[in-house]
């Protein structure tokens, strides 16, 4: 593989973002979206016309059931596994990225960063932002962390 050279030296001149997306976890058997998504849709009886994205999907399912449901159907889909960090996550790691941006809400990412001897501060919420600065490492988590559920987002 051949990484470009204004890459290289972005990541190791601390200027480099890492953007993290849950699929990420589905090596560590956690559900994409389709095996995430799918069950919701049957659960409401939703057409397959209107299966197609997995947001709207989530909302109509939001909607019948209530945030509640939803919420707790999630969690236990992503709690499920006992699910651990694979190689990809610490490769990931390995790259000295000092601020990652993730849609995902498990914690393997902070499981490891952490034991990579990383200090981590995690960004949930905007009053979580002032807390990050130049001598820790920076996670922000767009779509909430499971540890919070309120802040999860997964509909439109």
């Amino acid at each position: 593989m051949n990484i470009p050279d204004e890459l290289v030296a972005a990541i190791a001149s601390g200027n480099a973002v890492l953007f993290v997306g849950a699929g990420l976890s589905v090596g560590a058997g956690l559900p994409g979206w389709g095996q995430l998504i799918g069950p919701l849709a049957d659960r409401i009886g939703l057409p397959d016309n209107q299966r197609g994205d997995p947001l709207k999907v989530a909302q109509f399912y939001e909607t019948q059931r209530g945030r509640q449901a939803l919420i707790s159907y999630i969690q236990e889909q992503i709690d499920a596994g006992g699910s651990a960090p694979t190689e990809n996550h610490r490769r990931l790691v390995r790259l000295g990225i000092r601020t990652w941006l993730t849609t995902n809400f498990v914690d393997l990412l902070e499981q490891t960063l952490r034991s990579a001897g990383e200090r981590v501060t995690k960004v949930v919420r905007d009053h979580d932002l002032p807390y990050a600065g130049a001598e820790r490492l920076t996670l922000i988590k767009l779509h909430g962390d499971s540890a919070q559920p309120e802040t999860i987002v997964i509909t439109r």
